[in-house]
């Protein structure tokens, strides 16, 4: 996936295109977009599966301009366990660095995103929704 940043907080030595923390970003899938000549982003929705971890939905769509796109750039959960690879120690507008830990909220129902060993209803590949309890706990 890359990340395209929306809007973001601005450090003093971070490129202008960096992404930071606390930025609010739109995630496209660079395969997809590239094999059909559509940009596809990471979007979920306050519905859950019927089936598999019967989670929050996460799916890929062509419309970039639904607030459901939209993922919050954050601190992971207990980062001081993380040692150097924890993004976000150094407080909002700190540039991510490649390989460090971070979690990623859904900016409209606060869930983050999430990933585990059961299978998507779809594709029978690895499932990825949006877990938590609405209040951005959890999960990096």
């Amino acid at each position: 996936a890359v990340v395209s940043p929306v809007v973001a907080g601005t450090a003093a030595d971070a490129p202008e295109d960096a992404v930071t923390c606390g930025s609010v970003i739109k995630l496209t899938h660079v395969e997809a977009s590239a094999a059909s000549n559509t940009n596809y982003f990471l979007n979920s929705e306050s519905k859950n599966l019927g089936s598999g971890s019967g989670q929050q939905i996460v799916t890929a769509i062509e419309n970039p301009t639904t607030l459901n796109t939209l993922w919050w750039v954050r601190e992971p959960n207990e980062p001081e366990s993380r040692g150097t690879a924890a993004g976000c120690t150094e407080g909002t507008a700190s540039p991510i660095q490649c390989g460090q830990i971070i979690r990623l909220t859904h900016l409209e129902t606060m869930r983050n995103l999430h990933s585990h060993n059961v299978k998507s209803p779809l594709s029978r590949q690895q499932e990825v929704s949006s877990y938590g309890q609405g209040d951005g706990a959890g999960d990096n």
